[in-house]
C-alpha cells in the first residue's frame, strides 16, 4: 500500500483554517472567563455577607 500524499493547502484554505481555529478557541476562552468571573463575584458576595452579618446566620432585624 502506497502512502498517500498530503494535499497542499491553498492560501485561502490556510487563512480559513486559522480563522476557524481562532474562533473555536476564542469561544472557549470567553466561556472560561465567564465562569471565573461568576465564581469570583459569588465569592466576593459571600465575603461581604459574612462581614455584614458578623458571621451570624441571619442579620438582626432593622440592621
Amino acid at each position: 500500500m502506497k502512502p498517500r500524499r498530503k494535499k497542499q493547502l491553498t492560501f485561502v484554505e490556510l487563512v480559513e483554517s486559522i480563522r476557524v481555529t481562532h474562533n473555536l478557541f476564542s469561544v472557549q476562552a470567553v466561556r472560561a472567563v465567564n465562569i471565573s468571573l461568576t465564581l469570583r463575584n459569588w465569592i466576593i458576595g459571600f465575603f461581604i455577607r459574612e462581614y455584614e452579618q458578623n458571621v451570624k446566620d441571619r442579620a438582626e432585624y432593622g440592621t
